[in-house]
């Protein structure tokens, strides 16, 4: 009896999601690897964190420097908007969502000004 219950309320969606993990690329030159933990919570804001590798890019070469910053995010129609800080940065994110991807801009603390490419599903 509990299991179809707990079944009938996933099916509802009245039970929390359960964590969902993005992929995204982020800096001038794509060079910091980004792995998304995040939840969906009741009014449909993601909250989570972002573990960053530095991995290189086209214009610099890796260091695997490490940073994690915490996420929030949400999702209106087919645009994306989060905001993710961490330490002394903060940086607002804004991109168009298509298929599983979504490509946009962000700008953070001092004004740069950068690309960033997330996939809603992690790469395999």
């Amino acid at each position: 009896m509990r299991a179809i219950l707990v079944s009938i309320l996933l099916i509802l969606g009245i039970v929390p999601a359960l964590g969902d993990e993005w992929a995204s690329r982020n800096g001038t030159c794509y060079d910091w690897q980004g792995y998304w933990a995040v939840e969906r919570d009741p009014s449909g804001v993601w909250t989570g964190s972002i573990d960053f590798q530095q991995v290189g890019g086209a214009c610099v070469a890796p260091t695997n420097a490490v940073a994690s910053q915490e996420v929030r995010a949400v999702i209106v129609g087919e645009d994306f908007f989060a905001r993710r800080h961490g330490g002394s940065t903060a940086c607002y994110m804004h991109g168009r969502i298509r298929g599983d991807q979504v490509r946009g801009f962000e700008i953070c603390s001092g004004g740069t000004e950068q690309g960033f490419a997330l996939h809603f599903r992690p790469p395999r």
